[in-house]
C-alpha cells in the first residue's frame, strides 16, 4: 500500500467564511477560518481525540463538512460567530442566485409546511420568483393555492390580488373560476356573475360542458333573474342552458349504448365494445374513440386487445390524434409492455421512427412526474380522520393510498405511495414532515377480503387503525361507519382499471385526480 503523503487538504465554504481543514498526521490537523476578504481569523489545532473519531473520520472521508463545524461550535471549540446558520430563507436565496432551481424549490415548498404565516408569505413570494424564472407554468397552481390560503384566513382583497394576477397572466377557466369565487364571497354579485360567465366562455372555447353547466348552475344561484346580464348575454346563456340539456340525454343514449356492447360477446375480442375501439384504433377513426373515451369508465384502457394495448398499437401506426386522444383516458399507462416482441409504447414508437409520437410520449411522461412532485410536496394541514386504503394485485404489489377527512367531512388526497417495502410509520412521518397534524384516529381498507392480512403495514404504535366496519361503528360511531364505507367503495371504483396493470405512483395519481375532482378537495 502507498504511504499517506501529507499536509492534505479539505475546504467547505458559505457564503460569509470559507474553512481549509489541512491534515499535518493521520491523527492531527488544522482548522483555518478565513473571511471573505481572505483573511485568516481563526486557526485551530485538532486531534483525532479532542475532535472525536466520528468526525474526525467525516473530514477524512470528505463527507459533509459542515456537521463538523457544527459539532464544534456545539462543543465550543469555535465560536458561533464564524460558522453562522443561514436561515432557509437565505438558502433559497442563494440558490436562486446560483440558479439551482431544483433545491430552490423543494426548500421553498418545505417552508410552506414548517413556517410561520408570516413566514408562508415570503415562501410565495420566492416560489414566484423560481417559477417565473424556471417553470411559468407552475404559477397557475401556486397562485390557487396562495389564494385559497389567503380566504381561509379570511384575507379576502388579498386573495383578489392574487387571482386577479393569475387571470390577467393565464386567462383560463380555473383563474377566472376562483376570481369570481372571491367576489362572490365580498358579496360583489355583479363582478362575480359576469366573472363566471368569462370562464363560461373559456369552458365553451375548451369544450369543456361540464365547466360551462358549473358555471350556468352558479350563476343562477346567485343572480336567479340573471339581472346583471344585459339581454345578449341573458340570451346565451339561457340557449347554452337547453343545449346542454340536450346534450345530456344524447350522451345518456349514447352510453345506454355502450353499456350494451359491454356485455356482448365480440367475435374475436371479449366485447363489442373492445372489438369498436380496436378497429377503430387500427382504422384512424377520431371521432369514434373520442366518442367511446367520454364514457372512460366502461374501457379499461389498458387492457391487452390483439395481445397488446391500445396505446402501443397506436403508437406503432404513427397516428398522432390517436395517440393523443388514447392519453386522454384517465387511467392510460404508456409504460405497459407487450411480451413479444417485447416494448413499451415510446420504445416501439423509436424503433419506428415516428419522432412526433416520441415527444409526445415524452411530454405526457414529463407532465405525469412533474404533477406528482408538487402533489407529493404540498404542504398538509390538520385533519382528525386519516383514511388509508391499501390495493394489492396478486403478485402482492401494494399501493397505500391517504385520505384525509376534516370535521366538516371535506375529503383530501393526501398521499399516494407504491413503496411497499417501507414501514407504515415512514409513511406516517413523511405526512407529518409535509405539515399532517391532528389526527384523532386511522382507519384502514384493504381492496379484498381474501388479500392476507400479513401483507398489511405494520400498525402506528401511537394510535389504533380501525378496519372492520363493525369495530368501526361501535367504536367511533355511524357517521365515521358511513365516510369509512363511502371511501373504501370510491377509491376502489377509482383505480379499478389502474390498479390492475400499473404500479406507477404517477399514473394512479392522474387516474384519482381526474376521476375523483368532484369528490376531493383540491
Amino acid at each position: 500500500m502507498a504511504a499517506q503523503i501529507y499536509p492534505q487538504y479539505h475546504q467547505y465554504s458559505t457564503p460569509h467564511f470559507s474553512y481549509l481543514f489541512k491534515f499535518t498526521t493521520p491523527t492531527s490537523l488544522i482548522l483555518k477560518v478565513s473571511s471573505v476578504s481572505q483573511k485568516v481569523v481563526v486557526k485551530l489545532p485538532l486531534s483525532r481525540e479532542k475532535l472525536e473519531k466520528e468526525y474526525f473520520d467525516i473530514i477524512s472521508n470528505k463527507k459533509d463538512l459542515s456537521v463538523v463545524l457544527e459539532h464544534l461550535v456545539k462543543i465550543e471549540m469555535l465560536s458561533r460567530e464564524y460558522f453562522p446558520v443561514s436561515t432557509r430563507i437565505e438558502q433559497i436565496q442563494q440558490f436562486i442566485q446560483s440558479k439551482d432551481w431544483l433545491n430552490a424549490e423543494k426548500e421553498a415548498l418545505e417552508g410552506l409546511q414548517q413556517g410561520s404565516e408570516v413566514e408562508k408569505i415570503v415562501y410565495y413570494q420566492l416560489l414566484e420568483k423560481i417559477y417565473n424564472a424556471s417553470n411559468p407554468e407552475k404559477l397557475e397552481e401556486l397562485w390557487s393555492s396562495q389564494g385559497k390560503a389567503c380566504i381561509e384566513a379570511s384575507q379576502l382583497s388579498e386573495a383578489e390580488k392574487i387571482y386577479e394576477k393569475a387571470f390577467k397572466r393565464f386567462e383560463s377557466f380555473n383563474s377566472a373560476f376562483n376570481l369570481a369565487h372571491v367576489f362572490n364571497k365580498q358579496k360583489a354579485v355583479d363582478k362575480s356573475v359576469q366573472t363566471y360567465y368569462k370562464a363560461l366562455g373559456i369552458a365553451l372555447l375548451n369544450g369543456e360542458l361540464e365547466k360551462v353547466s358549473l358555471c350556468i348552475q352558479v350563476i343562477r344561484e346567485i343572480d336567479p333573474t340573471l339581472e346583471t346580464l344585459d339581454s345578449n348575454q341573458k340570451m346565451q346563456l339561457l340557449m347554452q342552458s337547453q343545449l346542454l340539456k340536450v346534450s345530456t340525454t344524447l350522451q345518456a343514449h349514447q352510453r345506454g349504448l355502450f353499456r350494451f356492447l359491454t356485455v356482448i360477446p365480440g367475435k374475436h375480442l371479449n366485447t363489442q365494445l373492445d372489438s369498436l375501439l380496436y378497429n377503430a384504433v387500427v382504422q384512424g377513426e377520431v371521432v369514434i374513440i373520442t366518442m367511446v373515451l367520454e364514457h372512460s369508465d366502461l374501457v379499461d384502457i389498458n387492457e391487452y386487445l390483439s395481445n397488446e394495448p391500445l396505446i402501443i398499437t397506436a403508437a406503432q401506426r404513427g397516428n398522432e390524434a390517436i395517440v393523443k386522444a388514447l392519453l386522454t383516458h384517465p387511467d392510460i399507462d404508456i409504460d405497459c409492455k407487450r411480451s413479444s416482441p417485447p416494448g413499451t409504447a415510446l420504445s416501439i414508437a423509436e424503433q419506428a421512427g415516428h419522432k412526433s409520437i416520441v415527444d409526445i410520449l415524452h411530454s405526457h411522461s414529463k407532465t405525469l412526474a412533474e404533477d406528482l412532485f408538487v402533489f407529493q410536496n404540498k404542504s398538509l394541514e390538520a385533519t382528525e380522520h386519516l383514511h388509508i386504503y391499501i390495493y394489492q394485485d396478486k403478485a402482492g404489489r401494494q399501493c397505500l393510498i391517504f385520505i384525509g377527512i376534516d370535521q366538516k367531512g371535506t375529503r383530501k388526497l393526501l398521499d399516494i405511495s407504491c413503496q411497499s417495502k417501507q414501514t407504515l410509520q415512514h409513511h406516517l412521518k413523511r405526512l407529518e414532515d409535509r405539515g399532517l397534524k391532528e389526527v384523532k384516529f386511522m382507519t384502514m381498507t384493504e381492496n379484498a377480503s381474501t388479500l392476507s392480512r400479513r401483507a398489511s403495514p405494520t400498525p402506528s404504535p401511537l394510535l389504533s387503525i380501525y378496519s372492520e366496519p363493525g369495530e368501526i361503528r361501535t367504536k367511533l360511531g355511524a357517521g365515521v361507519a358511513h365516510v369509512y364505507k363511502e371511501i373504501s367503495e370510491k377509491i376502489f371504483v377509482l383505480i379499478k382499471f389502474v390498479g390492475s396493470t400499473s404500479f406507477s405512483e404517477a399514473v394512479i395519481y392522474r387516474a384519482i385526480k381526474l376521476k375523483g375532482k368532484d369528490y376531493f378537495t383540491p
